[in-house]
């Protein structure tokens, strides 16, 4: 059986604040934990926060291009079903939401908020009208 996963990997400053972000403000299912990552699966897709303190100087991401904003160009797009109530819980939770609960043009509602490392994540409905 041919099985196709999409991974997505986030270096993080602080592991344990951007796993209390996707875990508990936005309210994803941590699959595994060790002591310098994390994995969060969901569908067909699984994302990873791993602290950027593993990362040697000559990585690509090594430590000169982390001094600089992370996710520049970037929006790590959620889609739920339950979008009202995942808004609720980010307001429950006091976070701070760059963009409050719309609807979009296209038909989709969303907000949008950023991570603690300042990607932009855009939680969005996954039915038009």
């Amino acid at each position: 059986m041919n099985k196709e996963l999409f991974r997505l990997e986030l270096f993080v400053r602080d592991l344990e604040e951007s796993v209390n972000f996707y875990e508990h403000i936005l309210g994803l299912k941590l699959a595994a934990r060790s002591e310098t990552a994390a994995r969060f699966e969901l569908e067909k897709c699984s994302l990873i926060l791993s602290d950027q303190s593993i990362l040697s100087e000559d990585h690509y991401f090594g430590s000169e291009q982390l001094k600089h904003r992370k996710g520049v160009g970037v929006e790590l797009v959620m889609m739920v079903s339950d979008i009202e109530e995942r808004y609720e819980r980010v307001l429950t939770k006091q976070y701070f939401i760059y963009e409050k609960l719309k609807k979009q043009p296209w038909g989709m509602t969303d907000f949008r908020l950023l991570d603690p490392d300042g990607y932009y994540v855009r939680v969005t409905s996954t039915q038009t009208i």
